[in-house]
């Protein structure tokens, strides 16, 4: 960590020397410069336009901040020289270099109305070209063209000035596709150290940030030397991958932070978006990008708006200091404009312009760095972020782990202590009803201790039913009774219950089958639910009343299953809540005179979970009936 910390360092500070050393070198360009003219458009949506018509037609004033149509139009520049003291040539350069070809109608010398027409291609616009004379004082038009609409920057001037612009121009662009360059390598030696989300989308980012810059400027023609036709199909996808990559980022960032909050995860639907504009710019890449700026002058207010909703939401993952600062990155995030083409050049043309490079130039001059900046800033603060919140996970999860071993610990003790408390209980338990029954040996049917005696053999019963139960239930929860699926025959299950409750209260039923059928199940826990259902019947129905067994093969189209119920009559008084009466320990009021633990009914429900079923309680006037299913 403190490796990356001192590469940061080092990048940091070797991105601001080249950012200075470039803003000194662009703010030495001489200022003084003549006004040597005026500038104007014409956008010809007809395409069809004579030079004639278009020197009858009105201009208006050139705004660099005006979006041309030059996919679906012709666009034409007229350029009047004015208030000039000696003859010079002029030169024009248009920037960013997306322009495919440049024709230039000068008036000739020799004949006012005759023009000097002049075309120029790709590579020869990597260099400025002449224009014309100043001694005319006549109007110059350019027509320009583009398969995709930009803003343009045109310098025009004397060939000494415009070759310092684009000198100047370039020396920047270097500087800034080297800081790129280096900011990529940087971020893919993270990607390869420690693969994660956000070195991926933001290596995304800064390589195609790269290419826009690349593409808008010279560099590309001067390279290949050829005309590159097909940088007005790179130049979208690149401009909308870089956006959508941007968002990514911001998207990942808030999600760090908010652990995927609501209004966060409503937030992807703006990368879904970006996500179909980047798509789009592979098929027409100069309507994608229009929708892309058509949209992104209200993304930033709706991502503010949403992050300040989530930040309310869930103050409390705003307590630590780094918390804190990453969301002020978000905020700032959201307010950096998204790339463009534009964003490399207006600096140079402005400072060109006025003469000087002013403050608010110089600012705009640092602004296509500032995002690289604050990606910096991020992905620093998006792994601190990380790393306090992994050590803080750490921490809870060794006092979690040492919370586990201590109840470890407690249950294995809670285990020894039962296994003690029941065998302990057992022993005495026994010789107890060994005594009694030996004391009701000796006495006679008609001796009237008989009451007692029985009242007392029915009260040890029932404390070893009490002790067989808990002593079931240690075993349960420990994992001593694992599930055992196995085939047998209905018949066997009927026999043990018959064996376990001899009671002539009981009859069993058994419907759309017979004791033959055999089925796959574990034939433990479904004796066991059984045993606790009938149980549970017999001690709360009406004395002497009937307890119903039923077992019920059942199909359909699509399942069949074999459904077992227990059913028996209750008094009037008897109310039950089917809400809690699965509930461990629970008892009703109406059971209170019976002896229990509110353990039986619970047990049987997780028995009858771990088969897959549900037991389900019904009443109907004075009956209740617990019934399960198990899918065959």
């Amino acid at each position: 960590m403190k490796q990356w910390t001192l590469i940061r360092t080092i990048f940091s500070s070797f991105a601001t020397a080249l950012l200075i050393c470039t803003s000194l070198q662009a703010s030495a360009v001489e200022s003084g410069q003549q006004s040597w003219g005026k500038l104007e458009v014409l956008v010809d949506a007809s395409q069809s336009k004579s030079l004639e018509d278009v020197t009858k037609s009105t201009f208006k004033p050139f705004d660099s901040n005006e979006k041309l149509p030059f996919s679906e139009s012709f666009v034409w520049l007229r350029v009047t020289p004015q208030n000039v003291e000696k003859e010079q040539t002029l030169f024009l350069k248009i920037l960013p270099a997306l322009i495919h070809d440049v024709t230039v109608y000068v008036p000739t010398a020799m004949n006012p109305s005759g023009w000097d027409i002049q075309s120029y291609t790709t590579e020869q616009l990597t260099k400025p070209i002449p224009i014309g004379s100043t001694a005319l004082s006549q109007d110059i038009y350019v027509r320009v063209n583009s398969t995709l609409d930009l803003r343009i920057f045109p310098v025009i001037d004397i060939k000494e000035n415009v070759d310092l612009l684009q000198r100047t121009s370039e020396t920047y662009i270097v500087s800034l596709l080297t800081i790129l360059s280096l900011a990529s390598l940087l971020t893919l030696a993270r990607l390869v150290l420690g693969f994660n989300s956000f070195s991926l989308v933001l290596f995304t980012f800064l390589g195609c940030i790269t290419t826009v810059a690349f593409v808008g400027s010279d560099l590309l023609n001067l390279i290949v030397a050829s005309d590159i036709g097909f940088k007005s199909e790179i130049f979208p996808v690149a401009l909308t991958g870089a956006a959508f990559s941007f968002v990514g980022l911001w998207l990942l960032l808030a999600n760090n932070l908010f652990n995927g909050g609501i209004w966060i995860k409503a937030s992807l639907v703006y990368l879904l978006i970006f996500g179909m504009i980047f798509v789009g710019s592979f098929f027409d890449g100069n309507k994608a990008v229009l929708i892309l700026e058509n949209i992104k002058n209200y993304i930033s207010a709706i991502l503010i708006v949403s992050l300040f909703l989530q930040a309310l939401k869930s103050r409390h993952l705003l307590a630590k200091a780094s918390e804190k600062l990453t969301l002020i990155f978000l905020i700032v995030f959201a307010i950096v404009p998204l790339p463009s083409a534009g964003n490399f050049y207006r600096p140079f043309v402005e400072a060109f312009n006025s003469g000087n490079l002013d403050p608010s130039s110089f600012l705009f001059l640092l602004r296509p760095l500032l995002t690289l900046m604050l990606l910096t800033l991020a992905a620093w603060s998006f792994e601190k972020l990380r790393s306090e919140r992994i050590s803080s996970l750490k921490t809870e999860l060794n006092i979690t782990k040492s919370n586990l071993e201590s109840e470890s610990s407690r249950l294995d003790l809670q285990k020894k202590f039962t296994a003690m408390l029941t065998h302990e209980l057992k022993n005495p338990l026994m010789a107890s009803q060994m005594a009694l029954g030996s004391i009701r040996d000796r006495l006679g049917d008609e001796d009237p201790s008989i009451p007692r005696v029985n009242s007392i053999h029915h009260s040890l019963q029932e404390i070893d039913t009490i002790i067989e139960r808990c002593a079931e239930i240690d075993k349960y929860e420990q994992g001593y009774i694992p599930l055992v699926m196995e085939s047998f025959p209905l018949g066997d299950l009927v026999c043990l219950m018959k064996a376990s409750h001899p009671s002539e209260r009981i009859y069993t039923i058994v419907r759309g089958t017979d004791e033959n059928f055999v089925f796959r199940s574990d034939i433990y826990y479904i004796k066991s639910i059984l045993n606790n259902l009938l149980t549970n019947a017999l001690k709360y129905s009406v004395a002497e009343s009937l307890v119903e067994l039923k077992v019920e093969y059942k199909t359909s189209t699509f399942t069949s299953e074999l459904q077992f119920s227990v059913s028996n009559e209750v008094n009037e008084d008897v109310k039950l809540d089917p809400s809690r009466v699965f509930e461990r320990y629970y008892r009703s009021e109406s059971a209170k005179n019976q002896s229990g633990a509110g353990l039986g009914l619970w047990l049987a429900q997780s028995m009858a979970h771990a088969l897959g079923s549900h037991i389900q309680l019904t009443t109907d006037r004075q009956c209740v009936r617990f019934e399960f299913s198990i899918p065959l």
